[in-house]
């Protein structure tokens, strides 16, 4: 309680010390006799900011408006549920497909609504849902098989277009893409043990949750 006690005072102390800071160096500007202290009141507010946030990264706190900017701040748990999508061709083989290829939606996107919204659906919800991105899907394979390569079609930048923060594999890259069209999707979730995969990576347990063909419904 007394660490946390502490903490409530220095997160507004050091924001008062950075707020008042920068008043400081915009009245130099407007000051005369303040103007030449401007130079060293910027170098004194560099080394400020570098030594709170130091401390933020050393104590893993957080100083509003600086923050140890955490990724993750969870206890993982041993047993791990991943869900993920995959393709089927007219061949029934099946195909990963790149996560690009679901432009403008990303994948972690995707799989939070297929875990979440997905399985609140109804029957003929989810025929059209699954029935827009396996289009999506085809649509952008056709694109990769006409043009030899996925590219960045679509996206409005081109390759200067910004990567998801969430980086995935780029499985359609050159000329590796599905050659068969894309007839349906299944979603599976896979359950493992993190303790046991470690020593075998193969210990995953792999459950189908849908098998989507359209007209077909759940199979």
């Amino acid at each position: 309680m007394r660490s946390l006690g502490i903490l409530n005072i220095a997160a507004p102390l050091a924001f008062l010390g950075f707020a008042g800071q920068m008043l400081f160096i915009s009245a130099c500007g407007f000051v005369a006799r303040l103007r030449p202290w401007r130079r060293p009141a910027i170098n004194v507010l560099i080394a400020y900011v570098l030594l709170i946030v130091t401390v933020n990264g050393v104590t893993l706190r957080d100083f509003w408006p600086f923050s140890a900017w955490p990724l993750l701040a969870i206890n993982h748990p041993v047993h791990v549920e991943h869900t993920h999508i995959v393709a089927v061709d007219d061949a029934g083989a099946e195909q990963l497909v790149d996560g690009r290829a679901w432009y403008p939606m990303s994948s972690l996107e995707l799989i939070s609504w297929i875990d979440g919204v997905f399985p609140l659906l109804t029957t003929e919800q989810k025929s059209k849902a699954l029935t827009w991105l396996l289009d999506t899907a085809e649509g952008a394979r056709e694109r990769a098989e006409r043009r030899g390569s996925f590219g960045w079609s679509g996206q409005p930048l081109g390759p200067f277009t910004a990567p998801y923060f969430m980086m995935r594999p780029h499985w359609w890259a050159g000329d590796r893409f599905p050659r068969r069209p894309l007839v349906g999707l299944r979603i599976y979730r896979d359950h493992w043990n993190i303790e046991l995969r470690e020593r075998d990576p193969s210990a995953v347990t792999r459950v189908l949750v849908y098998d989507f063909k359209p007209n077909a419904g759940r199979q």
